[in-house]
């Protein structure tokens, strides 16, 4: 493992998880902005970064497109700050689990000519750590039941899982490794919310079902 790149990807996660978390507690009047400026930052890498003369440019246009459209409908209609703070937790705990117990343990490559950092050990390791740490938030902030947490965990666990290969998939095709080099230890805004970007699609759609 490569621990002085571990210890700058901790580092620089540190940081934007506590301006994500300070942003929902003093800030959420104006997520939909911040959300807004994010997504702007990752088009603006898709266009100056990544191969333009490709189906797949239009498509990732459009992903991108539809999944703002979804963030900035759940911020205005449906924003409950309780459960996005569960959702980002979610992602934030499958991320960090797989990708600590994938890089020390794992062997077999799930889709090793996609994203060849994915682990089957890391994978399963993020899922199931995950769903127990959504059970324990949602036992203390008591929003869904155990059925429905555990449904609301799962698909963000694949949701995330399925975004960091979408993107890792536009990133073999366009011949580059980041995204960008804005963000130290991770590199570019989609590299680190490529996972989140998708999930979008699910919260929307999960509130709108549920509620």
């Amino acid at each position: 493992m490569d621990f002085e790149n571990l210890s700058l990807r901790i580092f620089t996660s540190i940081i934007l998880i506590s301006l994500v978390m300070l942003s929902l507690i003093y800030l959420d009047a104006y997520l939909p902005f911040i959300a807004l400026v994010i997504y702007l930052l990752v088009f603006y890498e898709v266009l100056n970064n990544f191969k333009r003369n490709h189906f797949f440019f239009i498509f990732i246009n459009l992903y991108l497109l539809v999944s703002l459209v979804c963030l900035e409908l759940y911020l205005f209609y449906y924003f409950n700050k309780e459960k996005f703070f569960l959702f980002l937790m979610i992602i934030i705990f499958f991320d960090i689990f797989s990708y600590f117990f994938g890089k020390l343990f794992g062997r077999k490559k799930i889709l090793p000519n996609i994203s060849p950092n994915k682990t089957y050990f890391g994978f399963f390791s993020g899922l199931i750590i995950t769903v127990i740490c959504s059970q324990l938030l949602n036992y203390y902030l008591k929003i869904y039941n155990s059925y429905e947490i555990f449904i609301f965990a799962v698909l963000f666990i694949l949701s995330t899982f399925l975004g960091d290969v979408i993107e890792s998939y536009y990133k073999r095709i366009s011949n580059i490794k980041d995204s960008g080099n804005l963000l130290p230890g991770h590199g570019g805004f989609f590299d680190r919310f490529d996972s989140f970007i998708l999930c979008t699609y699910g919260l929307i759609l999960f509130t709108y079902v549920t509620n």
